[in-house]
């Protein structure tokens, strides 16, 4: 980290597009019917750890999951061309640029997460070896889903100067977000020590994607 370097708004940025894989097929994601709205928030502190026995993720709690943290609330073009977008996850710049892949257990594929549609698309890159050796941590993990998280560093690239730390910033709030809500919704979530950086490069010819970490989620096994 001595090496990262301090990151600067560009004086005259070149707004970009967002990067969108070219998926195959996609399908709608479930919602809960309630997230508890009656749970003080401080319950939720008091009771958040990292969980590490899974069973598979309930489609209504993964669900609600992702869209409680990244479902696009409103989004505009601002001043200096870039789209903008707010959502309950903080983002630098408000560009949100990292994005949520997915693997689940019974899948050979990796999903992306569309906030603005709350579905997942199939990306091309097979499984691999990444989601079975985030599986591999714990002895309940094969029931897991593994959440993948890869930034768009074009994306952030056309906005700031050495922009490194901020993606990696913004990855760890992704991560707090997810690890407070899946307390709340009644999921067990651990983040991992692995990054996914190499694989993060088969995502895309025309991007420059980097890893910047994987989860598991599942249900709770009491």
């Amino acid at each position: 980290m001595r090496d990262l370097l301090e990151p600067v708004p560009k004086l005259n940025p070149t707004p970009i597009s967002r990067w969108k894989p070219e998926g195959k097929h996609s399908f709608l994601l479930q919602r809960l019917a309630g997230a508890r709205p009656e749970e003080p928030f401080l319950d939720v502190l008091h009771k958040r750890e990292c969980r590490r026995k899974f069973s598979p993720a309930s489609p209504a709690r993964f669900g609600e999951l992702l869209h409680l943290a990244h479902s696009a609330k409103s989004s505009y073009i601002n001043d200096a061309g870039f789209e903008v977008e707010q959502r309950n996850v903080i983002s630098s710049g408000a560009l949100h640029a990292i994005h949520i892949l997915f693997n689940q257990p019974s899948q050979p594929n990796w999903y992306w997460y569309d906030p603005h549609t709350h579905s997942a698309i199939e990306v091309a890159l097979p499984r691999s070896v990444l989601a079975d050796k985030a599986r591999d941590f714990f002895n309940s993990s094969t029931a897991a889903t593994v959440i993948w998280y890869v930034a768009d560093l074009d994306l952030i690239s056309a906005k700031y100067d050495n922009p490194l730390s901020l993606v990696w910033r913004d990855a760890g709030a992704v991560q707090s977000a997810h690890s407070l809500i899946s307390e709340h919704i009644g999921l067990a979530y651990c983040p991992l020590g692995i990054s996914g950086m190499a694989e993060a490069a088969l995502l895309s010819d025309e991007r420059q994607l980097q890893g910047m970490g994987l989860a598991l989620v599942g249900d709770r096994i009491i």
